[in-house]
Order: C-alpha cells, then sequence, then structure tokens
C-alpha cells in the first residue's frame, strides 16, 4: 500500500462517518452525499500539504470542502436541467 491509500483510508477510518452524515444533511441525498465524499477525499489526496499541517484541523478542512462541494453542486443544477 502507498502512502497516499493509507492517507486517504486513515481520512476514511477516522472522518468518513462524520462526512457522510454533514454531506447528507446539506445535501438531503444519500448519493448525493457519497459522491461529495468521495471528491473531498480526492481533494485531499491532491493537497496532501493540508492533510500533514498540524496546526490546522484534518476534520475542520475536510468538513468544509464537503460544504464547498455541496454548495458547488446545488449552484451548477440550474445550468445542468438547461
Amino acid at each position: 500500500m502507498t502512502s497516499d491509500e493509507a492517507l486517504i483510508r486513515t481520512l476514511y477510518a477516522e472522518h468518513g462517518k462524520a462526512l457522510l452524515s454533514y454531506a447528507t444533511r446539506l445535501s438531503g441525498d444519500r448519493e448525493v452525499a457519497e459522491d461529495v465524499v468521495q471528491e473531498t477525499l480526492i481533494r485531499a489526496w491532491r493537497q496532501p500539504e493540508a492533510m500533514a499541517n498540524p496546526a490546522m484541523s484534518r476534520r475542520g478542512w475536510l468538513l468544509t470542502v464537503v460544504r464547498d462541494t455541496v454548495i458547488d453542486r446545488f449552484r451548477a443544477e440550474p445550468a445542468r436541467s438547461r
């Protein structure tokens, strides 16, 4: 297992339940919430420096990404339905 894989597995094990719960509450849709959590973990994988910063709360950063991703999806929705 690579260190990237280990990071994502660790993040999911530690925060996955909270991220999914939050995303479900914000979106109102379990499937959308699962996609949002996946996107959040991909962003964490692409920005390992955010996860390695001891001064930053990992969970806080991840929850912020979840919120921003849900907002982006809702904003894009009207454009997709045209």
